[in-house]
């Protein structure tokens, strides 16, 4: 086999913990490992463990494990005396009981997962199985429901382990395993890290097959759409016939409209009609599923938001992801989201005469607005020197933005990439799973300790 020396040095090192773990005198139903392990008497609340993860079989039984015959069965943990058999862990956990609305703290759980994990890899090995993750995901939100999120009647625990996205509990584990010297990698280099990968949508692995009589048929209704002019008495047909060849569309973006501009320059009346509204059509064509910004998050906020994009810049302020970014100023990450411009001043000639450290800065599509936070006056959508009129409703613009990085398959702006995920992934619902990042954020958003100043 041609293996590489860190795949090698990982099947060793499971070879080795299974053949510890055979040498067990308990084996236990459901669980990866043969052998029982208690939780060390000490975990430190540094997020890096160096403790030995690997269990002996004299170890005292801290997982109590269903009896149910299914094979789909799931391992059940005993959370409370994985963390209580740990002093920072007890601490946390009577805390916890005292309290009247039974809150657990950030840095809290960061502990009470870091014990977990530690736990978890004494038990079932260095590398547990997904339904061992799993399984003791859904056993600390279910001792703890308010580490959990909300969703109607569903209490949501991927935030801690997702076998897609990861979570806090793979991260745990991680970080335990970068401590231990024969688990250590050489980094990544960062210029090779992979990009976002977008999802495909509900169209995303269609064959693009179209018969010559199709493609006609299109290209006929395209060039219509470039002569008709954007009146309000047109707008209807030109939303029909966007609708009409959104398939066809899709498969030019995929072939030879690989940029905005050139998606414009075949279909520009995506710049002057409907005030952005043909970007956003065609973001809801690709994802049916979508959700509504308005229902899912400003309603939320509603008795302290007089401003959408207010609570925008609030986000980017107190996210821990985009706080914790310190070689760029709070400015330069609002911009990334959105420039204001006096009312007076000429939005065509300072999106062609920005500097270059301005086009540096603002290279992904961004809002344009007219006047300032207090009195804005009319958004714009600005993508690759094309200014796009989105109207004077702040969520409307915010929309168009948000529906033009998949439209046009372009990247989140690097110091904004956390907001954007929180819409993509809490709001609209257009991945699957939450990531840790968005879910630490939403969980500081629902604590009753937490509230956002608008003014």
């Amino acid at each position: 086999m041609n293996l590489r020396l860190g795949h090698k040095k990982k099947i060793e090192l499971m070879i080795l913990s299974l053949k510890e773990k055979l040498q067990g005198d308990i084996a236990v139903p459901g669980c990866g490992a043969s052998s029982i392990a208690s939780v060390p008497a000490s975990v430190p609340t540094h997020p890096v463990l160096s403790t030995n993860p690997v269990a002996t079989s004299t170890q005292s039984q801290v997982l109590q494990v269903s009896q149910r015959q299914a094979n789909n069965s799931k391992p059940m943990f005993d959370v409370v005396k994985m963390i209580t058999s740990n002093d920072r862990g007890k601490e946390i956990y009577n805390d916890y009981l005292e309290r009247e609305d039974h809150g657990i703290s950030v840095p809290e759980r960061r502990v009470l997962v870091s014990i977990i994990a530690q736990a978890l890899m004494s038990i079932c090995g260095m590398f547990p199985t997904t339904l061992e993750k799993d399984s003791l995901a859904e056993s600390l939100v279910a001792t703890f429901p308010t580490l959990g999120i909300k969703e109607g009647e569903k209490l949501i625990y991927s935030h801690y382990f997702d076998s897609k996205s990861g979570g806090f509990i793979e991260n745990a584990l991680k970080r335990i395993r970068r401590g231990l010297p024969e688990c250590r990698k050489r980094k990544r280099n960062q210029e090779n890290r992979p990009h976002r990968k977008i999802p495909p949508g509900s169209i995303g692995h269609e064959e693009d097959e179209f018969s010559p009589e199709e493609i006609e048929r299109f290209e006929f209704k395209i060039r219509f759409l470039k002569s008709i002019p954007p009146t309000s008495s047109n707008l209807k047909k030109i939303s029909d016939d966007m609708e009409a060849t959104f398939k066809y569309r899709q498969h030019q973006m995929k072939t030879k409209l690989t940029s905005p501009t050139l998606v414009f320059s075949e279909y520009p009346r995506m710049i002057d009609s409907s005030n952005g509204r043909l970007i956003f059509d065609d973001f809801m064509r690709k994802y049916p599923k979508a959700q509504n910004t308005e229902q899912l998050f400003i309603s939320r906020y509603k008795e302290n938001l007089r401003h959408f994009l207010r609570l925008q810049v609030i986000c980017i302020l107190t996210m821990p992801e985009i706080k914790k970014i310190r070689r760029s100023s709070d400015e330069t990450k609002i911009k990334q989201l959105l420039v204001f411009l006096p009312a007076n001043e000429d939005i065509e000639d300072f999106v062609k005469n920005r500097s270059p450290a301005e086009r540096k800065n603002n290279k992904q599509p961004f809002l344009l607005c007219s006047g300032s936070m207090q009195d804005t006056l009319f958004f714009n959508l600005v993508i690759e020197d094309t200014v796009i009129p989105c109207g004077n409703n702040s969520t409307q613009a915010f929309n168009t933005l948000f529906a033009s990085f998949f439209v046009f398959q372009v990247h989140y702006p690097v110091l904004l990439k956390p907001l954007f995920k929180l819409f993509e992934e809490w709001v609209f619902k257009i991945s699957k799973s939450l990531s840790a990042t968005t879910a630490e954020f939403i969980s500081l958003l629902e604590s009753p300790k937490y509230s956002f100043q608008t003014d």
